[in-house]
């Protein structure tokens, strides 16, 4: 897994700014180690500060002490840190607990500093902090294969599922594949045309996210973490695969700020069969490669449609048929959940026919319900 170009300062490795084009390999730059006494004391003081601030038990001084905190890292820091983020839920004003969490979970995120498991859930329990705990369990996806592979059985981002999905394949977890193909949905577009019309056109859609959060008065400035699929300058790399996915960190002062964007759907169905089918590689190369199939079927007649339509139909349940023993044989999917899954494949028709007097037979949508 490819991690940011980090800056070592203070013991705390920073994110250099990165393009769009990726990232590369990870280089440090050494203190000199004439500062080193200076780094020291600031550790010290800045961990003396945080456990200072936990005792008080007011939100605003451990943000504070947290937000001083950014660039010293040691180990007794990131200890501090960690004690105070469990001292932080227990803040009943949920915006002062979502900006103490937030400056806490910067300063752990840019020291890469480990975190548990159950430190993790804690912070995905009410769905608030979800991406920063997916990049900090991006440091180690092995360490974190439990984790991770839970957050599939919630609903998910778009990038934060893909986030996932790379982490689990860049393991080669056998835990990827099942929770992958249970909700996997095929289908088949039958193109019914009489050689008098051309085809028709799609549209692109987009969705609109709308949300926002409020930074309290006397707060220091909030750290807020997102993860993206198309990134901007000064994103970092979280996981790579099949798309790579990007950490945003964005700066908020006092006041309120809106959260909404533009971004263009993922395509999880076809998603997830790029996923399955880089785990088969390289030894499995004939496999299901579309979980959007188009055919086009010239009219010459009922009987004729209904052979086309079958075919179809057989064509992708033989290829998803192959894509369940590859990932079988290879240990990437237990012989209990191959046994328990079944193909969802559904048939659409789109007539393009400039004759329509001739009714085109009806098929089920739902496969389960007839097999032709």
């Amino acid at each position: 897994m490819m991690h940011a170009p980090a800056l070592l300062i203070c013991g705390l490795l920073l994110p250099v700014t990165m393009g769009v084009e990726g990232a590369e390999a990870a280089e440090s730059v050494a203190v000199p180690s004439a500062v080193a006494p200076d780094a020291e004391k600031l550790d010290a003081a800045a961990a003396l500060r945080i456990d200072e601030a936990i005792a008080t038990r007011d939100a605003k001084t451990l943000a504070w002490a947290a937000h001083e905190a950014e660039r010293c890292a040691s180990v007794a820091v990131q200890a501090s840190l960690r004690h105070a983020l469990a001292a932080a839920y227990a803040f009943t004003d949920a915006v002062e607990r979502r900006c103490v969490v937030d400056a806490l979970l910067d300063d752990l995120l840019r020291a890469r500093a480990p975190l548990s498991d159950d430190e993790l859930g804690l912070l995905t329990k009410a769905g608030a902090h979800r991406e920063q705990a997916i990049i900090a369990a991006s440091f180690d996806a092995k360490v974190h294969e439990t984790f991770l592979r839970g957050l599939l059985d919630v609903p998910l981002e778009d990038a934060s599922w893909v986030a996932v999905c790379d982490l689990l394949a860049s393991i080669r977890s056998p835990r990827l594949a099942a929770p992958i193909l249970r909700p996997l949905k095929l289908d088949i577009t039958l193109i019914v045309r009489d050689g008098r019309r051309g085809g028709g056109h799609r549209r692109m859609v987009r969705v609109f996210g709308d949300g926002s959060i409020i930074v309290p008065q006397g707060f220091p400035p909030d750290v807020l973490y997102g993860l993206a699929l198309d990134p901007l300058p000064g994103d970092v790399v979280v996981a790579v695969g099949e798309k790579a996915v990007y950490a945003r960190r964005t700066d908020a002062a006092e006041g309120a700020h809106g959260t909404g964007g533009q971004r263009i759907p993922l395509d999880r169905q076809q998603t997830s069969i790029d996923f399955l089918s880089d785990l088969l590689r390289p030894q499995i190369m004939d496999t299901m490669k579309r979980a959007h199939d188009e055919v086009v079927v010239t009219w010459s007649g009922p009987a004729a449609f209904t052979t086309a339509a079958i075919d179809a139909r057989a064509s992708m349940k033989e290829a998803w048929q192959r894509m369940v023993e590859g990932l079988q044989k290879g240990g990437l999917l237990t012989a209990e959940d191959a046994g328990a899954l079944k193909p969802d494949i559904r048939i659409v028709v789109e007539d393009q026919r400039a004759d329509t007097s001739v009714q085109i037979p009806g098929l089920p949508i739902v496969p389960e319900a007839a097999d032709f």
